[in-house]
């Protein structure tokens, strides 16, 4: 973007480039679901087809748009322009503040013994890969900004490409999905924990590097980070239902949704001040008022903002990509080999923690291929080493360049590819994952018919407070292929919603719970409707 132009013009320029982004973000989204991979695949393909490196720096002849729609910025260690990137990255923070909203915090503070030691020991295997791949790849020490966040990228498991392969394959409730999606949501969390560290480290370094004699200082700014984070997120969790009350008063409850979201900037904003990233600050404003009776609400009245800037976000980080790297064999085969050890470190260190505790081999093997998957947090840890710039030997230079980006670009997608392959055939295997108990995954389908839209999504809404109520959360993100998953952190079951019906699948313990709940909900809409009467 010509910074030369009215600021007038500027602004008319990027209401353009999003208004091209968000349709190609639905088109390329909507193919990628056809075809059975993850709509952020396709998001991501958008940003690299649409971006500066391909069409969108092709010219418009007798247009303002002279050198391409998305024209290459010179000068700048962006391929896009400021003002556009700066849009995206609220697209993180909207994600990283939905995830902390979905995160069960009853479940989060007593996670089972093997769902920790799963997500710990995959995390610590994973960013000894990653961080290994970086100390080989540029033959430096692992104190180089590279390599950590290279380990760190590493570490993230995407819950919501986890949880579709386990729903797709109606297995979210057995013990291995539930151990998964535990580990997983840890595994973001470390993640998250790691970054802060990371990124306060980088702040201290001298020429890219740290010297050893800074080890001291450097511990130090870890447990600073660290007491940041988890001294914000226990005044979070403890004032939550003070939170929610002040927020609460200001009705309707779109209105105190948008002030949550508010919330949720300016702690990203006081994070950022402080050294740390943006998205631990939204991360724990969600996390906070995940506990709260408001949570529900909250989560349903910002869809919109998920659908409208999360796609936006992926779609400009598909623009960091060159697509000259992708005949680079170079960046090919560090992509292949970054891919490999990832799947290797995931599949190992996760398994291995498993095997050790309750499960068999089959059990510990799908717990392993569930955790390989990296996807959105992946891609944000990322673009903030895009935007992370350090001094190495002597210049200054961002920590992801577009061809170390587009390494991680690969190995995400190679992950989101292979880990459905390889847990649809460990679940094809008709053997129970525990060592000690008989096999009981069957299922039973619940239905019930909806004779019109509008009150289909009226008893949706009551059904989604009841739940909430009951102490279950539930996956918004789930919610684009007409599945929700929910759990309280003991029970879990799966929830399909189509034009006339919704359809519950659960086990028989699980589905008499449903069944109660349902039936209270129908016995609220009886009374609702015969106080309408007498009005």
């Amino acid at each position: 973007m010509d910074n030369s132009l009215p600021l007038s013009s500027q602004i008319a320029t990027l209401a353009i480039q999003i208004a091209v982004i968000i349709f190609a973000a639905k088109i390329f989204g909507r193919l990628a679901e056809k075809v059975k991979i993850q709509s952020v695949l396709g998001e991501l393909s958008a940003g690299i087809i649409i971006g500066p490196y391909l069409l969108g720096g092709i010219a418009i002849p007798l247009t303002v748009f002279e050198h391409g729609l998305f024209p290459t910025v010179g000068n700048s260690n962006l391929p896009v322009s400021e003002m556009l990137y700066a849009f995206s990255v609220f697209g993180s923070i909207v994600l990283l503040f939905i995830s902390g909203l979905e995160t069960d915090i009853k479940q989060f503070l007593r996670y089972s013994t093997v769902g920790s030691m799963v997500g710990i020991t995959g995390a610590l295997f994973s960013f000894a890969s990653g961080a290994f791949f970086g100390m080989k790849m540029f033959e430096v020490p692992l104190s180089d900004p590279r390599c950590l966040f290279l380990g760190i990228l590493c570490t993230a498991t995407s819950v919501g490409i986890t949880a579709r392969i386990l729903t797709e394959k109606k297995r979210i409730d057995s013990p291995e999905g539930t151990t998964i999606l535990a580990a997983a949501v840890l595994d973001d969390v470390l993640g998250i924990i790691g970054l802060a560290v990371v990124v306060g480290v980088i702040g201290m370094e001298s020429d890219g590097l740290v010297k050893s004699s800074a080890w001291g200082p450097i511990g130090k700014i870890a447990l600073k980070s660290i007491a940041i984070w988890l001294g914000f997120t226990a005044v979070g969790i403890i004032f939550s239902e003070k939170i929610a009350d002040f927020l609460k008063k200001f009705q309707p409850a779109n209105t105190f949704s948008v002030l949550a979201f508010g919330m949720a900037l300016l702690l990203a904003g006081i994070f950022e001040h402080a050294g740390l990233a943006m998205i631990v600050g939204a991360y724990v404003m969600g996390l906070s008022l995940s506990k709260s009776g408001i949570s529900n609400a909250i989560l349903r009245n910002t869809a919109p903002l998920y659908n409208f800037f999360v796609p936006v976000f992926f779609v400009v980080m598909g623009m960091m990509t060159d697509i000259k790297i992708f005949v680079d064999m170079q960046v090919i085969l560090y992509g292949i080999v970054y891919s490999v050890l990832a799947v290797i470190a995931k599949l190992a260190g996760c398994a291995l923690a498993a095997y050790f505790m309750e499960f068999n081999l089959i059990g510990s093997l799908r717990i392993g291929a569930g955790m390989i998957p990296r996807g959105e947090v992946a891609l944000i840890i990322a673009s903030i080493g895009t935007g992370t710039i350090v001094t190495l030997n002597g210049v200054k230079t961002p920590v992801f360049t577009p061809e170390l980006f587009g390494i991680a670009v690969i190995m995400t997608v190679l992950t989101t590819i292979l880990s459905p392959l390889l847990l649809n055939l460990l679940l094809e295997v008709k053997k129970s994952g525990l060592r000690n108990e008989k096999s009981n995954d069957e299922k039973i389908c619940t239905s019930y018919s909806m004779p019109s839209d509008n009150l289909r999504e009226i008893i949706f809404q009551m059904m989604l407070d009841k739940f909430h109520k009951a102490g279950f959360k539930h996956s918004l993100q789930l919610q684009n292929g007409g599945t929700t998953f929910f759990s309280n952190g003991q029970i879990a079951f799966i929830l399909e919603k189509s034009d006339d019906k919704l359809v519950f699948k659960a086990n028989s313990f699980n589905t008499e719970i449903i069944r109660c709940i349902m039936t209270q909900v129908f016995k609220d809409l009886r009374s609702n409707i015969h106080y309408l009467k007498i009005l």
